[in-house]
This record gives structure tokens, sequence and C-alpha cells, in this order.
């Protein structure tokens, strides 16, 4: 992005917000692109990562207007209204530490033998439940602040939109505008909801093989 005065850096939040004694910290990567047109908002943009576990300042590159390759469209015409914030999600991209729930930490081999009952739990529902407590909304209320913002417009393009509505319903006052792409809402189980379509298209496919000798031979 030749020209641009791109402006980077962390900015650390504490690990939960709700703890005012809690001395665990997380560094926020944020990048601020400026504004290409000549009066420009005083509301900066920021969009939101998708995925989930997108880390978005890698797709910082999509923001150049020379960019007009891949499936991944030009974004470049966002600047000419508004100041760009990327920031990586606590968890992605360059924001420090990485996020690794505990059973992500067990080597292979030594888990739990087949005959323990706690072989049946889901390892990942209380770190879930962690991670979302912490309140990834009140990280962008933080990125706010450190760039002197009253108030901002949110992108949230598919898991994005979860936490761009999550940040409307718990900053409202800071939230000027907002644009849903493709949203997914909170009351979905994203994952659960993923695996059933996946597994809806698969039956389809079979089932249709049956009705067709030939695709069933095969």
């Amino acid at each position: 992005m030749k020209g641009m005065d791109i402006t980077c850096g962390y900015v650390t939040v504490p690990q939960d917000h709700n703890d005012p004694q809690d001395k665990d910290t997380i560094d926020l990567y944020v990048v601020q692109i400026p504004a290409t047109g000549k009066h420009p908002s005083d509301t900066p943009l920021f969009v939101l990562g998708g995925g989930p576990g997108q880390g978005i300042t890698d797709f910082i590159w999509s923001f150049d207007a020379d960019y007009g390759q891949g499936n991944i469209a030009n974004m470049s015409t966002l600047l000419e209204d508004h100041n760009v914030v990327l920031f990586d999600q606590r968890g992605t991209g360059k924001t420090m530490p990485e996020v690794v729930c505990p059973a992500d930490r067990v080597p292979t081999g030594n888990g739990p033998a087949e005959d323990d009952t706690s072989a049946l739990d889901n390892p990942y529902l209380d770190c879930a439940a962690q991670l979302a407590d912490e309140g990834i909304a009140a990280d962008i209320d933080a990125a706010r602040q450190a760039l002197g913002a009253d108030r901002i417009a949110l992108l949230g393009p598919s898991y994005g939109s979860m936490l761009a509505l999550e940040t409307m319903r718990y900053y409202p006052q800071i939230v000027r505008s907002s644009v849903l792409n493709s949203p997914d809402i909170p009351e979905k189980q994203f994952f659960d909801s993923l695996m059933i379509g996946h597994q809806n298209a698969l039956n389809a496919v079979f089932e249709a093989c049956e009705d067709d000798a030939a695709g069933d031979r095969a």
C-alpha cells in the first residue's frame, strides 16, 4: 500500500474486563488505515474478522486500490469516507498471547483412558464459555478509546456479524452505524448447524446416487 501512512501497534486490555483485580493482560494487534477521501468522517470503520478465528489484519492487502485478484473483494472504496480499523481478536492473528484451550495442550496419547467417563465430555464447552465471558466486545471499546474516537462504525461479515451485534448490545452508545454482511445470529449454534448442513448435503448426494444405477455402481 504505497504512499499510505498506516498506523499499527498493540492495545493492552485485561484478560477479564469484569474483574478489576485481574492482572493478566492481552495485547490486541490493531491497524488503522487512513482515509483517502478529501472529507472523511471522524467515525472510524471497524472491519471485524470472520471465521471464527480469522486474523483480519492478514487481509490488509485487500484495501490496496491496486489489488484485483483472488476471491476476496477489493475493499479500498471503504477508505473514501472513513479511516479503517482492523484488529485481530483475542486468539487470532498477531494478538498475544495465543489463546489455546486446555484440551489442545494435552499431547496425543496422554488423554483420558477409554473407560474414563470424562472421555465422553466435550472439553471445549467450558473453554468456549470462558472465552465468551471475557468479552471481545469490550476489546473493541478499548481499541476505540486508544484511537481517541467518540463513536465507531462496524462492518461485520459472517462470524464478525455476531461480534457486531454483541458490541451493539453492550456498547450501543459507541456505535454510530453497523452493516451486517451474511449475518450469523448469536442464538444460533454455529458449528452444530454447520455439521448438520454438511451431513444433509452428503445424504442428498448418496440418495441421488442410489436413484441412478450407474452412479450407484460408481
